[in-house]
């Protein structure tokens, strides 16, 4: 599944889809958005976005919650992750401002704390406690893509030099063929068990383009400070089991499943399943009560999701078992950054590690040193742009490199 930042991928609408030549966005491409359900919601008008392509944080909430019936709490946990940039901010998507308590020092807290009192989300709510995305420009963007992906919408910048199979045209059927389509079981169905072997190809082979990519340690979300996730994998596992609990068709014991075609139509096509209907699905924690999914159980809350197990070490050495076989640091032993000796790598999963160049892109040994891509990757026609996370900066081993600095490469 393509990189999209902070659960994105977590819903929908039912109205069917409208072709690029029907569509109501004009000149903005739904192309050019990465995650597959922000694109449905976009591309059905479900989710409201000015003529530049911003969404404002209470219109992602509502799309998301009245489009697929998602929980209130976590309809406001995905707007509030992904939504971070005031109106000073809102087209260069450069400074993160959140409106959170905790994360955001005084500002934060006081934005959260105008959100709380009655009206906080309706129309006539402070100015102060707006935030935006332009959902038409997250490729690249650290703050709100995965740290980890698949890539198949874009998304796709900073993974295997092998893996440019798309020509910067997305969505990227290759992409979309090796990590979904082969992972079908003899049915030609994806299962949770499928859907947990392509969580493990992304980590191996995927993208490493969000800002919890090069995080070696447990974090704290933004509304949930009582519990540590692991940073790296979290997205992508509650990302990829939420979209299976929202969109997933029940078989005939009630477990839910996709076919080909119905991943297909959100990855591909930017649009939901045919004949899926909404039902209550996704929460926070299980103090609020989960859901009844199709089998008779409980659907899975979203710390259960985040610590399910793998078939696979999520902290596994990644690009490294495949036939261009990168070494993506020399794998020293460490406890901490400053016990590898090359300058440019991050000590990660207790390995030295090669960290991202000045470019965007993970860099590689050479002659026994991390070194720069000189590869690049093209999106839609154009050079690859990264856009680094701030308020907090992800972890770049270059200083010339200031908080939010976005470079062509």
């Amino acid at each position: 599944m393509a990189s999209s930042r902070v659960l994105a991928l977590l819903a929908s609408s039912a109205v069917a889809f409208k072709s690029m030549e029907n569509s109501t966005l004009g000149k903005l491409d739904p192309n050019r958005i990465i995650c597959p359900v922000l694109a449905s919601l976009a591309n059905n008008g479900a989710l409201k976005h000015d003529s530049f392509g911003l969404a404002e944080r209470a219109d992602i909430k509502a799309a998301l919650s009245e489009g697929t019936w998602v929980s209130k709490d976590f309809a406001e946990f995905q707007s509030g992750g992904i939504s971070d940039y005031t109106e000073v901010h809102k087209f260069d998507q450069s400074v993160r401002e959140r409106c959170a308590p905790l994360v955001s020092g005084v500002k934060g807290a006081a934005c959260f704390a105008e959100r709380q009192l009655p009206g906080g989300d309706g129309p006539n709510r402070a100015k102060s406690t707006y935030r935006y995305l332009n959902i038409f420009e997250m490729n690249g963007l650290e703050t709100v893509e995965h740290g980890f992906s698949t890539g198949v919408r874009g998304g796709n910048c900073n993974s295997l030099p092998s893996n440019d199979l798309c020509n910067g045209k997305y969505p990227c059927e290759p992409l979309f063929k090796k990590f979904y389509a082969s992972k079908a079981d003899s049915r030609g169905r994806l299962y949770l068990k499928q859907i947990k072997e392509i969580i493990c190809h992304a980590i191996a082979e995927g993208d490493r383009s969000g800002e919890f990519a090069y995080q070696n340690i447990d974090i704290r979300l933004v509304g949930l400070s009582i519990h540590k996730v692991p940073a790296r994998s979290w997205q992508m596992k509650a990302a990829m089991q939420g979209w299976l609990s929202a969109f997933g068709r029940p078989d005939e014991h009630g477990e839910l499943y996709f076919t080909v075609a119905d991943a297909r139509a959100m990855l591909m096509e930017g649009r939901t399943p045919d004949g899926w209907k909404k039902r209550r699905w996704g929460c926070v924690t299980k103090l609020g009560g989960c859901p009844t999914m199709p089998n008779g159980k409980k659907d899975s809350s979203l710390l259960a999701q985040i610590e399910a197990d793998l078939p696979c070490d999520p902290d596994a050495l990644y690009w490294h078992k495949t036939s261009d076989n990168f070494q993506v640091g020399s794998g020293k032993s460490c406890k901490s950054d400053s016990s590898c000796s090359d300058t440019h790598e991050l000590c990660l999963s207790a390995r030295c590690t090669c960290s991202k160049g000045r470019n965007g892109l993970q860099m590689l040994i050479k002659n026994g040193k991390c070194s720069e891509q000189g590869k690049v990757h093209m999106y839609m026609g154009e050079k690859c742009k990264f856009t680094r996370a701030d308020n907090p900066s992800s972890p770049w081993t270059w200083s010339s490199l200031g908080n939010a600095t976005a470079i062509v490469v």
